[in-house]
């Protein structure tokens, strides 16, 4: 970075009230230094403090139905209620619900895991749901320096973090392939505990990931690409041990006995 960006960048931190803190500091998440690939800094705006409370990832696609909406805020806002902090991605669709649902809560609160620098909230149409997760007292952050552009690589880059940030993840809905199911993928990588809500195979679902399906295998240009993507999906990892779960009680309860 040369002497001009970096002056750009504190300006920007101090701009937008942004903090940071390094992998060695007392403030930086414990969870985050179990992965093998952990982000040396974090950029934050917020209170850093609540990841240190029982956290739950929830995360889904972007073009999710009305039920499994419905789903990721219930679900959320349980979880919420029971002081435990919702973690996710601020994207469209469950991301998006995840984060509402924490907010309609009495308790807990939510984190927000951004694919770019946290002067930039992607999708921009999401800013004012980020400004509601900061006036909560929740917490926005990022791995990336100010100025930061989204970029497609950088949104797994996310979902790596928002996998490793709780000792679960669930998944509320998801077609193969999906963005959500890396996350997932990604969780077990990070020894975490994985779930899927019923709304993954309920029949609205079923319908969203034929026509996935259909999507997938009309590329013809990839074999390869086509075939993990539609081996990676909520059936499968069902198949290898993953618990289908129905709502927040369902999941406590499974947690208890693992």
């Amino acid at each position: 970075m040369s002497l001009k960006n970096a002056f750009q960048s504190l300006h920007i931190l101090k701009a937008f009230g942004i903090g940071f803190t390094c992998i060695d500091g007392a403030d930086f998440p414990a969870m985050l230094r179990e992965m093998k690939d952990p982000p040396y800094m974090l950029f934050y705006r917020g209170n850093l403090e609540i990841l240190k409370k029982q956290c739950v990832s929830v995360v889904g696609t972007r073009h999710c139905t009305v039920s499994a909406k419905e789903a990721a805020e219930s679900f959320s806002m349980e979880a919420a209620n029971d002081d435990c902090v919702v973690v996710s991605g601020l994207a469209f669709g469950i991301d998006a619900c995840a984060h509402k649902g924490a907010l309609s809560a009495d308790l807990g609160g939510t984190a927000a895991v951004l694919p770019g620098g946290i002067d930039n909230i992607a999708p921009k149409s999401n800013t004012r749901l980020a400004a509601r997760i900061l006036e909560s007292g929740g917490v926005i952050l990022s791995e990336y320096i100010p100025g930061t552009p989204a970029m497609n690589f950088r949104f797994v880059q996310r979902n790596r973090i928002v996998a490793a940030l709780s000792p679960a993840t669930v998944v509320i809905q998801a077609p193969p392939g999906s963005g959500a199911m890396l996350t997932a993928g990604l969780a077990l990588d990070y020894n975490r505990e994985l779930y899927f809500h019923a709304e993954c195979f309920s029949k609205e679902s079923e319908i969203l990931t034929q026509s996935v399906i259909q999507k997938i295998k009309s590329d013809l240009s990839n074999f390869k690409s086509a075939e993990n993507k539609l081996n990676n999906s909520p059936a499968a990892f069902v198949k290898d041990g993953a618990q289908i779960i129905k709502d927040y009680s369902d999941y406590k309860k499974c947690r208890k006995f693992q």
